[in-house]
């Protein structure tokens, strides 16, 4: 569960072809992962996918409503590496934590059509990953969600803490580091986290061919709780974080940012390698490496917890 900004204007949004453009200016091999919101909202998803080359492979994160016969087929086709689906629980739980009726068959349905695509079409890709976020409202649900991505043939099942640092994967920017340290424990409230701790410890137990994932990547279950998210003890329970060496986001208004929501500079105003490389990017890294890990950096599902 990322931060999104629910006020942004689409005509402040980057243009199609301005997408494009910029990725004509990222490494001739690398992994694309479009978010949003929602991708598929986007009346030229296609053609900004068809401007990728072969070896710019491409992963998608969607809620799934707007996946059909045709878009499964364009994935496909264009060899896409890996689709993640955001499913909040099964049936009910799902439509009333979205707030729209129907919304987990017409996702159910989708999905099904994907993984019979790819049996007709011979074809691997893309690998399916069911994504969870954990909270008060679908812990008693997480084990029945588990054998529905089973069902649905997922490779795999991906469970994430909500993300109480508001200064992770925030489109709505920061321009000093001091500005990221804020965090909303109270997304915790009403988690059992000791239900939590059975249940995960009964999926990782069932036999499946699908991988779990836990976001922050878990070496003991056991730890799971408002102890592991102490901003003070980061360091000492988390593995330094390298990141801001191998990737970057950009925001549909074209913001440049590392992972936490620093503003590197704007894709309309210097080019990818400028802002890549630019001076403030450098001694973002050169703090981090020195560091280590930021207090912000708590809970991000890029951590990876120390045995």
């Amino acid at each position: 569960m990322c931060y999104q900004d629910k006020n942004s204007v689409p005509s402040t949004e980057l243009e199609t072809g301005e997408w494009i453009k910029i990725i004509k200016q990222l490494p001739k091999v690398c992994l694309i992962t479009l978010i949003g919101g929602e991708p598929l909202i986007r009346n030229d998803f296609e053609e900004i996918v068809n401007s990728t080359s072969v070896s710019q492979r491409c992963n998608m994160v969607t809620n799934g409503v707007l996946l059909s016969e045709h878009i499964n087929r364009f994935l496909i086709e264009r060899k896409f590496l890996l689709v993640g689906v955001s499913l909040d629980g099964v049936d009910n739980i799902h439509d009333k934590m979205r707030g729209v009726k129907g919304t987990y068959k017409k996702v159910v349905f989708n999905l099904n059509d994907l993984q019979k695509q790819k049996i007709k079409k011979r074809s691997k890709y893309p690998l399916l990953d069911i994504k969870t976020v954990v909270t008060s409202q679908n812990q008693d649900n997480l084990y029945e969600l588990f054998r529905k991505a089973e069902e649905l043939k997922a490779d795999f099942f991906t469970i994430s803490m909500p993300k109480v640092c508001v200064g992770q994967f925030n489109p709505k920017m920061r321009e000093e580091m001091t500005k990221l340290s804020s965090f909303d424990f109270s997304l915790f409230n009403g988690i059992d986290f000791k239900k939590v701790r059975e249940v995960l410890k009964k999926i990782v137990d069932t036999r499946t061919k699908m991988k779990i994932r836990f976001y922050p990547n878990l070496s003991s279950i056991e730890e799971l709780g408002k102890n592991l998210y102490n901003p003070k003890t980061i360091k000492e329970k988390f593995f330094s974080c390298y990141q801001p060496w191998s990737g970057v986001q950009i925001t549909a208004k074209g913001d440049v940012y590392p992972c936490l929501s620093l503003r590197m500079g704007n894709i309309r105003e210097k080019s990818f390698s400028e802002i890549w490389n630019s001076e403030k990017f450098v001694i973002f890294r050169k703090q981090l490496r020195r560091q280590k890990l930021f207090e912000s950096c708590l809970g991000c599902c890029y951590l990876s917890q120390r045995k």
